[in-house]
């Protein structure tokens, strides 16, 4: 069998891998598209006028995040093809051979995705138009097209693909056998080294000093970007925690106050790991929310520039939401030998269930908890000072809530469904 015949046999074999990354793409290109097109309409830019720039550095923002995601994915989905790359160079493929399976692999999903990713983004663009041009009160061509748009969108997908075509190729130059056969056989997160390790009191302090500055700061309607370096002070903080302080917490919890409770003293130690591994996502979402919420609140009164922000508020959370749920999704995966033996030593459904329930909403609720902790005091402060309305501040705070609890949700249906099949002889 042939090297690509091969690397799209075993791609259509690994279809939940392969199904999450392609919609990683899908999604990543008609967002592109759509902010392209954006910033082409000429029918907008002549309404907003100067106020364009900014309108074209956000979408140009909203394209970077959108880029990222697919890197992010690509990287989840390298990740747990370690094993299947490992065996395949055992058999007598070379460095070179694998990076063609991977490019193999990697080109077919692309060049199915992208014009899906298109075809969405055509077919969401009215949907965006018709929200600017209402707000604005003007009239215009809801199925507008920018030639510019489409050219512009290509290249940046092809300069995309070409990189992550790079990171794919690469991919077995970075890693032996080894390392490969054995990345996905532990359940131990991999601590980054530092040379400096702060005590654990320190990011607990960084976490909740914006909690107190918060109330501090002198409150204007364009004073939103004090509370967005505020909190930037505290991710550093939030950082030590995902790092250190969160991980020692459960131990100590585990040693204190688990030994005698099955389910919590195994459900602390999934959720260790899985705060560890998602960190890095955990901690640009808090970011980008952030940020978008300091931007609403800037431009609230703005119809011009206050819709987009809107609109982006709400594709950041779908990006950033569905980046997260995909990379959980991939590490659950990897749980199956876990709980084949939790199953083999008398735990039965029921139990493996509420290990993987506490897991789960353990994980999400942190991810809903910081920032809404942040951004709830942010619009309380706001609205307290009739800066901004209750009813602006409640939709953007469920804007965030409802997609974090519809993917928890999500994940443990998933969650379930992959450990039983495994545990059932699916694996």
């Amino acid at each position: 069998m042939g090297k690509a015949k091969f690397a799209l046999r075993m791609l259509k074999l690994e279809y939940q891998k392969t199904f999450f990354y392609g919609l990683s793409l899908v999604c990543s290109s008609a967002v592109i598209f759509l902010f392209f097109n954006y910033m082409d309409n000429h029918v907008i830019g002549n309404e907003i006028g100067t106020g364009m720039g900014f309108s074209n550095l956000l979408s140009l923002a909203i394209m970077l995040i959108a880029s990222a995601t697919a890197c992010f994915a690509n990287g989840f989905f390298l990740s747990k093809k370690n094993e299947e790359i490992g065996i395949y160079t055992m058999s007598g493929a070379g460095v070179g051979g694998v990076s063609i399976y991977l490019i193999v692999q990697n080109f077919a999903i692309i060049i199915a995705a992208i014009p899906l990713g298109f075809l969405i983004g055509y077919l969401t663009n009215p949907i965006l138009n018709q929200i600017v041009y209402s707000s604005l009160h003007i009239t215009g061509n809801l199925w507008h097209i920018s030639t510019q748009a489409i050219v512009m969108s290509v290249i940046t997908l092809l300069t995309q693909t070409a990189a992550l075509t790079v990171v794919n190729a690469g991919y077995a130059y970075r890693h032996d056998i080894l390392q490969l056969l054995h990345f996905n056989n532990t359940m131990k997160a991999e601590a980054p080294a530092s040379s400096i390790r702060m005590p654990i009191i320190v990011y607990w302090v960084t976490a909740l000093i914006p909690l107190y500055v918060f109330f501090q700061v002198p409150v204007a309607s364009n004073d939103t970007m004090v509370f967005l370096v505020v909190s930037c002070v505290g991710l550093y903080g939030i950082s030590g925690l995902f790092k250190r302080g969160l991980p020692q917490l459960f131990e100590f919890l585990q040693r204190h106050f688990n030994m005698n409770h099955k389910i919590r003293l195994i459900g602390f130690g999934n959720l260790s790991y899985s705060i560890a591994r998602t960190a890095t996502l955990i901690k640009i979402i808090i970011v980008a929310i952030i940020c978008m919420i300091c931007l609403c609140i800037t431009y609230h009164d703005d119809p011009s520039n206050s819709t987009l922000i809107y609109f982006s508020y709400g594709v950041i959370i779908f990006l950033m939401t569905f980046c997260i749920v995909y990379r959980v999704i991939v590490e659950n995966s990897s749980n199956g030998p876990l709980f084949e033996s939790l199953y083999k030593l008398g735990f039965v459904r029921k139990d493996l269930k509420r290990i993987m329930r506490f897991e789960t909403l353990g994980l999400y609720g942190i991810i809903l908890f910081i920032p809404t902790l942040y951004i709830g005091i942010i619009l309380f402060i706001y609205i307290q000072h009739g800066l901004l309305s209750v009813a602006i501040a409640v939709n953007l705070v469920l804007a965030y809530l409802i997609p974090i609890v519809l993917v928890g949700l999500i994940t443990y249906q998933n969650y379930k469904k992959v450990i039983f099949n495994y545990i059932e002889g699916g694996h």
